[in-house]
């Protein structure tokens, strides 16, 4: 055989080889990082300064949290404070500010893992005080007023007579045209029902 031919077929062999060897690192690597890819993604404990995120991995590994108050800048690292290699992972994130929201991503090696959209996962810590809102106090039943009206006695307006011309006085006067003339002027009501005046003038009313 020709050498020239022999030094061609082994550069092809040698090719092929290479490719498939690449290709299978490269499917290797590729089955790691996936079983890298955090899964459950929670954010648990949230208070005004602390919060807790925790992941789960295929494969047993150690990670760490980069997060901030925006996406585009994600300026603090808390890492795992574990030392084993795990699949279960959890990260305290603390001195947060209250009623702020933060965005993280977890980074796994020298790879940054986010949401399944390519955004950060967020959250947003409590207010100052817990949200807790204060209960007021019960005061004394109020009592309903009385629906009774007070009743202030009338006093009796005590008229004298008056006296008209050629003596005597119009109360006494048994005439009911006379005591009409004079009410007001020394006469009463009550001469009225005496006199007939209130009863029609016909039957005579007895006075209480």
């Amino acid at each position: 055989m020709n050498s020239k031919l022999i030094r061609i077929l082994s550069t092809i062999i040698g090719t092929v080889i290479f490719i498939v060897i690449l290709v299978m690192v490269f499917r290797i690597i590729g089955s790691r990082a996936s079983n890298f890819q955090p899964t459950n993604v929670t954010i648990t404990d949230i208070m005004e300064n602390s919060a807790k995120v925790t992941w789960e991995t295929g494969d047993a590994t150690l990670g760490a949290i980069k997060y901030g108050t925006t996406q585009n800048s994600l300026n603090f690292y808390a890492p795992e404070t574990n030392k084993d290699l795990t699949k279960n992972h959890s990260v305290d994130l603390t001195l947060l500010s209250p009623e702020s929201t933060y965005f993280f991503e977890i980074q796994i090696g020298d790879k940054l893992y986010t949401n399944a959209d390519g955004s950060a996962w967020s959250f947003t810590t409590k207010s100052k005080g817990g949200g807790q809102s204060t209960i007021p106090t019960a005061g004394p039943t109020p009592t309903a007023a009385s629906t009774t009206p007070t009743v202030t006695p009338i006093q009796t307006l005590q008229i004298s007579p008056t006296p008209v011309a050629g003596g005597g006085s119009a109360c006494g006067s048994t005439d009911c045209d006379s005591i009409k003339a004079n009410l007001g002027k020394g006469c009463t009501v009550t001469d009225l029902v005496r006199n007939n005046c209130l009863a029609g003038e016909t039957t005579p009313t007895t006075a209480p």
